[in-house]
């Protein structure tokens, strides 16, 4: 069974990538591009003109763990290091309209 998730890059309050998951490898007309590595996800609550704090706050959060795993003695890639050039992708549970009408908005 395959879930439908759309993931956003958020790369500027006026332009984003939305990437899609697909069940197949090729879709006509499409480009498709395979995202893998190593994640990380956090919920934040709160509607999308925080994104800019939310990027901010990520990119300090993976900072954190990494020093941290670095200070314990485990392997951290140097790349990685560099938080500043994170891709990082969102994930929104509610699409904007439903969003406006709940209490509480959630951003993964």
């Amino acid at each position: 069974r395959n879930e439908l998730m759309v993931l956003s890059d958020c790369k500027s309050p006026w332009y984003s990538n939305i990437f899609v998951s697909v069940a197949k490898g090729e879709v006509e007309g499409a480009e498709v591009e395979k995202i893998s590595g190593v994640f990380m996800a956090k919920a934040f609550e709160g509607d999308y003109s925080n994104i800019g704090h939310r990027v901010k706050e990520m990119k300090e959060l993976v900072k954190e763990t990494l020093e941290k795993k670095a200070h314990e003695g485990k392997k951290v890639e140097d790349v990685i290091m560099d938080v500043d050039n994170l891709k990082l992708y969102f994930y929104y549970p509610t699409c904007p309209g439903c969003a406006r009408s709940m209490v509480r908005t959630m951003l993964l």
